[in-house]
């Protein structure tokens, strides 16, 4: 999971979003903030990569998911959950 809130002047979203999309794996826009990936990659490689652009304003919070989760959200990204998240 991937959550970031981008308030630094010269926001990179765009880089971020590129970034993100560019992981080895699967990936969904869940919230307006917020990405479920799989991927090979760790937290740790991933937050080097997504460092370098944020601002000293912005905040990122990068984790691994276990398969306890309960929420509302489409069918669509109930699919992507349950085919990449824990499987």
């Amino acid at each position: 999971m991937i959550s970031y809130n981008l308030k630094s002047r010269n926001r990179n979203y765009f880089e971020l979003l590129r970034l993100i999309q560019e992981l080895n794996g699967s990936n969904i826009h869940l919230q307006d903030s917020l990405w479920l990936v799989r991927t090979t990659e760790t937290p740790e490689t991933m937050y080097q990569k997504f460092h370098q652009i944020l601002g000293e304003y912005d905040s990122l919070f990068i984790c691994e998911l276990t398969p306890n989760y309960q929420g509302l959200a489409s069918p669509a990204d109930w699919d992507f959950i349950e085919k990449y998240t824990f499987n």
